[in-house]
């Protein structure tokens, strides 16, 4: 799957563990999926209701919200530090929007991600009552409440 610059960012900044459990998991769905029922999806030992609830598990609205705080100094870091070594090259000052640029395509990367995995759940798991422990809201709020959004 390919991804955009947000999408990187998120994947290898956000948590490790978070998208790459989610993500693996959802792009493992999708593969087994091509070739089986939604009831072999949810039988089979790897995708069943126990193994979602696994993935699912450690991240709730307050997990998002620190994770998404984690996000957003690493990417402060590296674009401030990007910033500084730009405004010493042209001699002026450098415009705060590529920071708000990024974090509203990281913002919108994961809502996206968000999104796909709350379909996902409905479409493969809609009996089994499990849902995503945030929303998109949820994850919306926590990256607005960040200082440099633009």
């Amino acid at each position: 799957m390919a991804r955009s610059l947000s999408g990187i960012i998120i994947l290898s900044d956000f948590d490790p563990t978070l998208t790459f459990c989610f993500q693996d998991f959802f792009d493992s769905i999708e593969r087994f999926a091509k070739e089986s029922s939604t009831s072999e999806i949810t039988s089979n030992s790897n995708f069943n209701k126990s193994a979602l609830r696994k993935v699912l598990k450690d991240y709730n609205s307050k997990d998002i919200k620190k994770y998404v705080d984690i996000l957003s100094r690493r990417v402060e870091k590296h674009f401030t530090d990007a910033d500084k070594l730009t405004t010493e090259e042209s001699n002026g000052a450098v415009s705060s929007k590529v920071l708000g640029n990024v974090w509203s395509a990281c913002e919108a990367e994961f809502v996206k991600l968000t999104e796909l995995w709350g379909q996902r759940i409905s479409q493969w798991y809609s009996e089994s009552g499990v849902v995503l422990e945030y929303t998109v809201a949820d994850a919306e709020a926590a990256f607005r409440k960040q200082k440099f959004f633009a």
